[in-house]
């Protein structure tokens, strides 16, 4: 028991654990957008949602968020390299671990990392071109799931991306 705890906090506190995280919740909110076309196949309305997003709109946003989040994580990560190198060349044994273990500097990086790996696969999804039941299905999830046709279905479309 202590051994598999043991083992479940070392993995907690890696910097690749949060990133995952936020790529396997991504993952998930576009699985869920695929799965709600089956799920409730009649198209909706888009004049009955309070708010419609155009597809271009929310590929320009993830674009921009995948572009901001990559330059801030570079920074960061270049910052706590320099940190490491300075720590290792002065510093005691000790205070290396101790560093790369703050949970605070691998919550911030690991945020602007997962905000990054969102964005990325939100924009591989868009291309998929959900419907308007996949986006309001789950309206209350990021934009990645907003990618529908800007169309509605009573003005001769079929509710249905080709």
């Amino acid at each position: 028991m202590k051994v598999n705890w043991f083992l479940f906090k070392r993995v907690t506190r890696a910097l690749w654990f949060l990133p995952a995280l936020f790529s396997a919740f991504a993952l998930l909110v576009l699985a869920a957008a695929y799965f709600s076309n089956i799920f409730f196949p009649e198209p909706i309305n888009p004049d009955r949602l309070p708010i419609t997003v155009s597809q271009e709109a929310v590929e320009s946003i993830l674009s921009i968020v995948a572009a901001s989040m990559l330059t801030v994580a570079v920074f960061a990560l270049s910052t706590l390299v320099s940190l490491l190198a300075n720590a290792s060349h002065t510093g005691s044994p000790r205070a290396v671990p101790l560093i790369v273990e703050d949970r605070r500097a691998q919550t911030s990086i690991s945020v602007f990392l997962g905000a990054f790996l969102f964005s990325i696969v939100g924009l591989s999804g868009c291309p998929a071109r959900f419907t308007a039941r996949a986006a309001a299905s789950s309206c209350s999830v990021p934009p990645s799931l907003s990618c529908w046709r800007s169309s509605s279905p009573s003005s001769g479309g079929s509710g249905r991306s080709p």
